[in-house]
């Protein structure tokens, strides 16, 4: 269940905050989705979906990292 609403009273910009979740993944070592083949072998990666969509892939070493990071953003965004 979400709202349409910020604490404000607002309509919130789900594009804008799309766009936001995309930029601090990105800075968490997410590499943005391109269609390409994968190697045999290669390091364990991640699939990153937004919204029911795949947006990117992750290594599994730092996918705990990004976790931690989006829901301290989380915590830091509720508090305001």
């Amino acid at each position: 269940i979400t709202s349409y609403f910020d604490a404000q009273g607002n309509i919130k910009d789900f594009s804008k905050i799309r766009m936001s979740i995309l930029s601090a993944l990105i800075c968490c070592g997410m590499t943005p989705r391109l269609p390409r083949f994968e190697k045999a072998g290669a390091r364990r990666l991640l699939n990153v979906l937004l919204d029911g969509c795949v947006i990117g892939i992750i290594d599994a070493d730092k996918a705990t990292e990004a976790v931690a990071y989006l829901r301290n953003l989380k915590m830091l965004a509720n508090s305001m």
